[in-house]
């Protein structure tokens, strides 16, 4: 701090000095900042003037670049004509392409978005520049597509050949809005600090270290509520107005100004003269030899303290952002690691954070976007932005998403701010877009093709109407030959006397108003055919909005006025039709309100037409019957289809019939929805027989339970009969074993052929396998026979024990489980435990031959049930075949290596029968089969209990 050497004793009430003091010093402050936003200027001038003399490259260049740069980049020819802008220009003035290249005059394209006070200066450095041929510069307010004028700084150099002479002229415009704005910013700085040094912003008082208080400003008064009679008479001490905890704070001050001859400020409080405290920063410096007088300055704090508050609140909101932004934030080192990633990473890319921050980022780009990554990132340590910069990121699950980053350098703490915005579905829609593109080039060309084979007049006409041409089929629309001369006067002459007129005032109207054109009149021909032609044009515009052409198409509609007339006819018949009819008709339109009905609804209501229209026909519904008539309807209406709903319906005498209503929806041969007809029949009798034909069939119900008796007693039969089968089955079988076994041990010290000990082993596989097929054909019967549990099953649960149950299976084996989430079901947990394991063990049976065994097990839910999938990648199945798969002892395999009887699958399928669900199966040979079973939410409901 510099020393001032004071030439005279100071008194506290020297206020004077102590004031101009204070000036000097907050005007070297003043020149300081001064000096400091002029440096910051010429910094941000000389980068202005650095990337300007680097867009001075080859027009060529520019042309590949223009598209990806923040510029917006236009050049013209040597006489000012303006032949290229980039698509920066057309998106920020909101122009197409064909708005902004000019017409005939240079007033009609850039010119229309310069800001009116800035148009004279741009036109005469243009016009000097195109005169002079030297490069020019110029700044001016540009109207960007929502009318919001932004300052740029427009730059022009000639483009010149081997010989001097200018062939093009290359400019460009950069939005130094901001820099405005920063620019403005400072002088109103500069003007607020001089107002500040003027006025009473912060409080200053001359006083003593031993309390004393002498002069202070209107500011000190205000902060503490005291008048300045208060102080001049010594009623007030600034050590009486400190509270007693900030006194050693203020001790400790002094100390140091004695030593260093001014305090560091701090943070202290004043007991206001209305008895509340005040927080204050303050500062002082001892200004006499003797180091007792002091001037100090203080500053209200309140709104700080509570701006800081506000900030600790605006710090977790933006803690909060972080965490809950859907785009991807990060901040990344120099050292290639991210340092810290929000919550979407881990959504969108499916990393953990762990996974995230231990690895470097460039692992996670796609191989071939890596060059252009650490360029990127190169081009930002060395403090350059980043806009747009699209690139892939590698997914957990094997897949690449598309991102677009945005970011900034923090070099002094080595950091990289980035913002990711994921743009994969964008890219698919490009792509998409492309295709279309494609396809709509296709199909132009096939549009050439079938104008040229189509019956479409063209014409088109040069205004004022002084130039008409047809092609031939236009001429054939008029009855005219090829050869024909057309005029505007001939073309009125052909038209029919009653159509000339409004013809003529609808082409008027279409050219004065710039509008469309779309009229259909009848032409007669010399030899006094009629058409009718359809006519559609429009009017074109120059860029000074007066018409110049006049150009449409002709299509003879004479066929379909003729079905026009042809469908009023078929309406008065239809009409006829239905009165006639012996049920009742309606219709009902879009808006699902009725609009006609026939003679006989009439007649059986005894209401008139008007009386029905809308909903007026609801009033004849019985009311038990209404709401439910009215969801049926409404709810097929909104779904398009068909319905049928029975009611009552008072008749013309008060007696309520049930009436069966059956409606349908009408559509156009184009498939446009016009409404629903519907007919309605009296069905009262019917409804007597249904309700003998209840009674007879709870009769039925009666005979049926006493059946159901019988044939339980049957099962019962045949389950011991079953069981008597595969004793007397087994005894032999066990015989024939036990005699092979012991011819085998016979054999060993007998000399016995190959063929002979095949026989033998052929003997036990068989009697093995038939032992199975018992085995199995008694649990397939069981399965049928056996009284199901209803219980709520933890499928996941049952998934996990099954697969204990199989890991021998497992062993020595590649297997990748995945099992997705599974519902809770309700059911037999026995039964579905055989289920998953026949399904399990047939994945792993016919994967076994790959390295890798990869086995999925997952769900789905709908509204009425869940369905379950088991998929493998094993040998798949010929889909021709799957009728056969659940049948008993079909097996679609004969390979040795792939055991199995042939019952597993029907044991599956006659399970989940049983508990009211589906059953199939889908595959590709060699490649994948998948296994589905459903199960009803709600048990019991089509189950065979």
């Amino acid at each position: 701090m510099p020393n001032f050497t004071v030439t005279k004793n100071i008194s506290q009430y020297d206020a004077a000095f102590s004031i101009a003091l204070l000036v000097v010093l907050l005007e070297v402050m003043f020149l300081a900042l001064i000096w400091w936003n002029a440096r910051f200027i010429n910094h941000v001038d000389d980068k202005r003037k650095q990337e300007s003399a680097a867009l001075r490259e080859s027009e060529e260049r520019y042309r590949l670049l223009s598209e990806n740069i923040p510029q917006m980049i236009w050049i013209s020819n040597p006489d000012g004509f303006v032949e290229y802008y980039n698509q920066r220009w057309l998106e920020y003035t909101g122009l197409k392409p064909q708005e902004s290249l000019p017409q005939h005059t240079l007033e009609s394209n850039w010119q229309q978005v310069v800001h009116p006070d800035d148009l004279s200066q741009a036109l005469e450095k243009w016009t000097t520049g195109l005169k002079t041929g030297n490069r020019y510069e110029v700044q001016y307010r540009l109207k960007r597509f929502d009318g919001v004028y932004r300052w740029h700084v427009a730059q022009a150099l000639p483009l010149r050949d081997e010989d001097g002479t200018i062939v093009k002229w290359f400019g460009s415009c950069t939005d130094i809005d901001d820099q405005k704005r920063t620019e403005e910013a400072l002088r109103q700085s500069e003007s607020r600090l001089r107002l500040f040094v003027n006025s009473d912003i912060i409080g200053i008082q001359f006083g003593d270290v031993y309390g004393g208080v002498g002069e202070v400003n209107d500011a000190y008064l205000h902060i503490l509520g005291y008048t300045r009679k208060d102080f001049l008479q010594d009623k007030v001490r600034w050590s009486e107005i400190t509270p007693s905890e900030y006194l050693p704070l203020d001790e400790a001050a002094m100390a140091e100004a004695k030593i260093k001859g001014f305090c560091t400020p701090y943070e202290k409080e004043y007991i206001r003269k209305d008895g509340s405290r005040v927080p204050v920063i303050i500062g002082f410096a001892l200004i006499d030899e003797q180091r007792e007088e002091a001037i100090a300055f203080i500053l209200d704090i309140s709104e700080r303290q509570a701006a800081l508050l506000q900030r600790k609140g605006a710090e977790a909101e933006r803690d909060r952002f972080f965490t809950l932004s859907v785009d991807m934030l990060c901040m990344t080192g120099f050292d290639g690691y991210f340092k810290r990633v929000n919550p979407a990473f881990e959504r969108i890319l499916g990393y953990t954070q762990t996974e995230l921050l231990t690895r470097p980022f460039i692992e996670f780009v796609h191989p071939e976007d890596r060059a252009k990554t650490l360029a990127e990132v190169e081009k930002l340590a060395t403090g350059a932005l980043t806009l747009n910069f699209e690139n892939r990121y590698h997914c957990k699950d094997g897949s690449y998403k598309w991102l677009v980053w945005n970011g900034v350098p923090d070099v002094e703490l080595k950091l990289l701010y980035g913002v990711a915005h994921d743009i994969t579905e964008r890219k698919q829609i490009e792509l998409t877009l492309q295709e279309q593109a494609e396809a709509l080039r296709i199909s132009r060309e096939r549009l050439d093709l079938v104008i040229q084979g189509v019956e479409v007049g063209l014409w088109y006409c040069d205004l004022p109407l002084d130039k008409l041409i047809w092609n031939d089929q236009c001429k054939t629309h008029f009855g005219l030959p090829p050869d024909a001369d057309v005029t505007i006067d001939l073309f009125y002459q052909v038209l029919h006397d009653y159509d000339r007129e409004p013809t003529r005032q609808a082409i008027q109207h279409a050219i004065e108003q710039a509008t469309g054109y779309d009229v259909d009149y009848r032409t007669v021909a010399p030899d006094g055919r009629i058409r009718w032609i359809r006519a559609i044009g429009r009017t074109f515009c120059d860029a000074a909005g007066t018409p110049k052409r006049f150009d449409g198409i002709t299509i003879d509609i004479t066929d379909r006025k003729r079905a026009q007339a042809a469908l009023v006819e078929s309406e008065q018949r239809f009409r006829h039709v239905t009165d006639t009819a012996p049920m009742m008709v309606w219709m009902s339109g879009t808006d699902k309100l009725c609009y006609y009905f026939n003679k006989p609804w009439l007649d059986f209501t005894g209401r008139t037409m008007e009386q029905e229209l809308g909903n007026g026909w609801t009033e004849s519904v019985h009311p038990d019957d209404f709401q439910r008539c009215l969801e049926i309807y409404t709810n097929s209406f909104d779904a398009r289809q068909d319905f049928q709903m029975e009611y009552r319906l008072r008749r013309f005498d008060g007696e309520y019939r049930w009436i069966l209503d059956i409606g349908v929806p009408r559509f156009t041969t184009d498939g446009e929805f016009l409404g629903y007809i519907g007919s309605c029949v009296d069905i009262a009798d019917r409804k007597l027989s249904e309700v003998q034909i209840q009674q007879l069939n709870e009769t039925l119900e009666e005979r049926v339970k006493q059946r159901t008796v019988q044939l339980e007693a049957a099962n019962k039969e045949l389950e011991s009969f079953c069981y008597s089968v595969s004793h007397d089955l087994r005894a032999p079988l066990r015989h024939i074993t036990g005699f092979v076994d012991l011819l085998q041990k016979r054999l060993v010290s007998t000399a016995v052929d190959d063929t002979s000990r095949r026989y033998l082993n052929i003997i036990t596989e068989a009697t093995k396998q038939a032992g199975k097929l018992i085995d199995d054909l008694l649990s397939f019967s069981r399965v049928g026979r056996s009284q199901m549990r209803h219980t709520t099953i933890d499928m996941k649960l049952l998934l996990r024990e099954v697969q204990r149950d199989l890991e021998p299976e497992t062993k020595n084996r590649q297997v990748s489980w995945q099992i997705e989430p599974l519902p809770q079901v309700q059911g037999d947990p026995d039964l579905l435990r055989l289920v998953l394991r026949n399904l399990l063990e047939n994945a792993l049976k016919y994967s076994k031959t790959r390295p890798l065994t990869q086995i999925t097990v997952g769900s789905s839910t709908s509204e009425q049930e869940v369905v379950f999938f088991v998929r493998d990648n094993g040998i798949g199945f010929d889909m021709k075949y799957v009728h056969k798969l659940f049948g008993v002892f079909q097996r679609l395999h004969s390979d040795p290596q792939f055991e199995g009887t042939g019952v597993g699958l029907a044991n599956v399928q006659r399970i989940i029968h049983r508990h009211g669900g589906r059953v199939w199966a889908e595959s590709e040979i060699d490649k994948v089969a998948t296994f589905y079973f459903s199960l009803p939410k709600r048990f019991g409901v089509g189950s065979g209990e």
